[in-house]
């Protein structure tokens, strides 16, 4: 994780008596204005490293065929492309590196989840298939990628106080209100066990190219959720 910055305060906030303001008030105001507390979380860090694999649900795209007949590009008499290649179900091969195009969608924020044509976090345009049908290679896209990440997270938490002194001994009343996302914001993340949105290339067309996946680069989880508002109560004695 290249960065991650976590910050936290605490502020007793400096209304009722013996504090900056209102500090002559009564009894009666100060039970109203004074002792409260304001409590603040804020954590940012960079996104996750991300898995790219060639093909999706752990296989390779179709890339190696266990048919009865060899597959020929252009030929009139191919066989049905096979189960994604059933000789190597369990086999994650990995794409090329397109050099100079870049990885990250640039407008990727105004659909990270891709309900239109277009959208997600990762451009499928970064990524070839290795080798050709009759010639299959290995790719040279790491097993996690440095510069393929989740979008940055940022998550704010903020706590308001408030207590009651009942007596001057041991009876003290707390209030308190929680707000969980503070900021309303939301984070998208692509989900490393979900090889559907992880693979590069779908399936393998009649003229022996490969399709490139069409829910490739889409975020599939979103946190931590709208604002959320908490309220409670303690009474110690």
């Amino acid at each position: 994780m290249p960065v991650h910055l976590s910050i936290g305060e605490v502020w007793n906030l400096p209304f009722g008596k013996g504090k900056t303001f209102f500090s002559n008030s009564s009894r009666w105001l100060d039970a109203m204005i004074g002792g409260w507390n304001l409590s603040t979380t804020t954590s940012m860090q960079s996104g996750y490293p991300l898995s790219i694999v060639a093909g999706v649900n752990g296989r390779s795209a179709g890339f190696f065929c266990s048919t009865s007949r060899p597959f020929v590009p252009g030929a009139s008499n191919n066989p049905t492309p096979c189960d994604y290649g059933n000789a190597l179900t369990d086999i994650s091969l990995r794409p090329n590196r397109v050099p100079g195009v870049p990885l990250i969608k640039p407008d990727w924020k105004r659909d990270p989840l891709g309900t239109t044509i277009g959208g997600g976090v990762l451009n499928p345009n970064a990524f070839s298939m290795p080798g050709s049908l009759d010639n299959p290679a290995f790719g040279n896209v790491p097993r996690t990628m440095g510069d393929a990440r989740n979008p940055r997270s940022i998550i704010s938490n903020a706590t308001l106080r408030k207590r009651f002194d009942l007596s001057e001994s041991r009876v003290k009343l707390e209030l308190w209100t929680d707000v969980i996302n503070v900021m309303n914001h939301t984070n998208y993340y692509l989900l490393n066990n979900s090889p559907a949105i992880h693979g590069a290339f779908s399936t393998i067309r009649s003229d022996g190219t490969f399709a490139q996946n069409a829910s490739f680069g889409l975020a599939n989880a979103q946190a931590p959720g709208m604002r959320q508002f908490n309220l409670g109560i303690a009474l110690t004695f």
